[in-house]
């Protein structure tokens, strides 16, 4: 066999998609997180401008998803086990590494997201809190 195993190969892009799907559902949960904030306060976030970010995202990570390899690029890979292949491997095996690189950014933003997502909702509380307060002064 090459370099690299088939088994190997596989469990690397099992774990890139794994953290795809992740990046998604976090995505996910982030937008659900702010249409609810933007819901109680239209002065927190842009939903356009927010929703176009998440087209992009997806747009640029379905072209990630794309790229990566097939089961039966894997029997090819398998079958042929001349140089030329195992340069071609070597060059995914950079590309996997430069998309496991930019996963790790995008596990970072979504951290970070998650954080002032967090303080939104306090802020949010914090201002019902005080505007149902200033309503039921204006009522006595």
């Amino acid at each position: 066999m090459g370099l690299v195993s088939e088994r190997g190969v596989r469990e690397s892009f099992g774990r890139v998609k794994k953290d795809m799907q992740d990046v998604r559902e976090s995505l996910a949960d982030v937008s659900q997180a702010l249409q609810s904030l933007s819901s109680k306060s239209s002065g927190f976030a842009d939903k356009k401008e927010f929703y176009d970010f998440i087209k992009a995202f997806e747009a640029r990570f379905d072209g990630f998803e794309s790229s990566l390899a097939t089961k039966q690029d894997l029997k090819k890979l398998r079958s042929a086990h001349n140089k030329k292949h195992v340069r071609n491997l070597k060059s995914q095996k950079k590309s996997f590494s430069s998309l496991k690189s930019g996963l790790a950014g995008l596990r970072k933003a979504a951290s970070w997201n998650s954080r002032q997502f967090k303080e939104m909702r306090r802020i949010s509380a914090r201002l019902s809190s005080e505007l149902a307060k200033e309503r039921l002064k204006r009522k006595k």
